[in-house]
């Protein structure tokens, strides 16, 4: 397996969810992240701490069903408000149409759904 446009990354993972996002029969992979990792003698503290929006962004991987991996976070529209600290993240037809919709929990923050349009945006 290969992710394609991955850069070597300094943050810490909470977890990750797996679904088939666009419905096209490959599971596709979002990732949280949570704080970035800049050795054992610095931390990136959340600022201002009870509201904290500085935070590692999450990223959304679509399979191209040959091993590979694309970040498609901005075309999805996953890349809007995505600097708050995440714990985890799940995937399920909420709204039940047929679609999956993802659902994060983050801190300083009430968890959020993500719905999903048909044309494969989150809202």
């Amino acid at each position: 397996m290969r992710f394609n446009s991955l850069r070597l990354r300094k943050e810490l993972f909470t977890g990750a969810a797996v679904a088939d996002y666009d419905r096209d029969g490959w599971l596709d992979i979002y990732f949280c992240l949570y704080v970035y990792y800049q050795g054992t003698d610095q931390y990136k503290y959340p600022s201002p701490y009870y509201d904290a929006n500085n935070g590692p962004p999450n990223f959304m991987m679509r399979n191209h069903r040959d091993g590979t991996f694309r970040d498609v976070t901005a075309e999805t529209g996953l890349n809007q408000n995505n600097t708050r600290y995440s714990f985890a993240c799940g995937w399920a037809d909420f709204n039940r149409d047929g679609w999956p919709d993802l659902y994060v929990v983050k801190r300083f923050r009430a968890e959020k759904s993500l719905s999903q349009q048909r044309q494969r945006n989150f809202y």
